[in-house]
């Protein structure tokens, strides 16, 4: 009984690793992942479409109205974002125009043929950068040095119903153009220059200056203006004086009899209207000596008798007041 169970443990152990063989193999059959294949690749595609850029919205002057500079250009700027789903880098530079409403029309071939005079009271061109990034956005700005003749749209102007509108243009490297635009008021501007100093010379007791003295009025601003003169009494600086309608002025040349010159009216202390008016200039200048809304003013003083012997000097004073377009 011993030997019968010495012999049979080698088949034992042959049938216990025969067993361990068949389930190692069908737990591999069973189990997909444990087997070993060879790698395949395939090929993905998409095509990325371009985008349109898109203009976001326009500050305008910081959003506030523009104020002009009497005979010399105000420089106004309108800042805003431009965003491209392609990257900052597939946005060109924009470009813009600055216009009074009351045309429908502003491009560069209309200001070139009106010489830029005409056109400086409704049309300008404007000058755009772009500035820092963003992944998709540039930040750009449009500037324009607008003229002092250039028509207002404020309240008390002739052209209240209108405004100024910059409109801007941004295209990308395939050419798809986006605009946007934003409009601000231009404020009236009444001013007008005269020379600061008017000598009369030497004259003696109980005589008229010379009739050739006068001076050149311009007008300075954007409107049509009319003129208010006064003056103070002139004095040597101890006691003595000359009163300020011992002057006088006028729109034609005097005739020098101070008496009896009907057109002469006697300076004032008092702030008196005129009967100067001055047009709506229409021509730049970036000085006040220019002749395309001017005229002269004539003068004369008369000396009484008898007079302090001493020079005199006093300030005249005029003011430029709206009066239309």
């Amino acid at each position: 009984m011993v030997k019968k169970v010495e012999k049979s443990i080698p088949w034992l152990i042959i049938l216990a690793i025969f067993s361990l063989v068949g389930l190692i193999s069908f737990s591999f059959l069973m189990d997909p992942s444990s087997k070993i294949n060879a790698a395949s690749d395939f090929t993905a595609s998409v095509t990325v479409t371009n985008a349109t850029p898109t203009i976001g919205a326009i500050t305008l002057n910081g959003g506030s109205d523009v104020t002009l500079i009497e005979y010399s250009t105000t420089t106004i700027e309108a800042t805003f974002t431009i965003t491209d789903g392609n990257g900052w880098d597939d946005i060109a530079t924009p470009s813009a125009f600055f216009y009074n409403t009351n045309t429908s029309t502003c491009n560069l071939s209309l200001i070139q043929a009106e010489g830029g005079n005409d056109a400086a009271q409704w049309c300008y061109e404007a000058y755009c950068n772009l500035m820092t990034t963003t992944s998709n956005s540039y930040n750009a700005s449009c500037t324009v040095d607008v003229w002092f003749i250039a028509n207002p749209t404020d309240a008390s102007s002739s052209y209240s119903a209108n405004a100024w509108n910059i409109l801007v243009s941004a295209s990308d490297t395939a050419g798809l153009i986006d605009t946007n635009s934003t409009t601000q008021e231009v404020n009236s501007l009444a001013a007008a220059y005269m020379p600061a100093t008017l000598s009369y010379g030497s004259v003696d007791p109980g005589a008229t200056s010379s009739n050739d003295i006068h001076s050149t009025t311009t007008n300075t601003g954007n409107s049509m203006i009319d003129l208010d003169l006064s003056g103070d009494d002139m004095s040597d600086g101890s006691g003595h004086t000359i009163a300020a309608g011992q002057q006088k002025y006028s729109t034609s040349t005097v005739i020098g009899d101070w008496t009896n010159d009907a057109w002469a009216i006697a300076l004032t202390n008092a702030e008196a209207s005129t009967s100067l008016q001055l047009a709506h200039p229409s021509a730049t200048a970036t000085g006040p000596n220019y002749s395309n809304s001017a005229t002269e003013i004539w003068w004369v003083i008369s000396i009484p008798d008898p007079q302090y012997a001493a020079a005199y000097t006093g300030t005249n004073t005029y003011q430029a007041y709206w009066r239309g377009q």
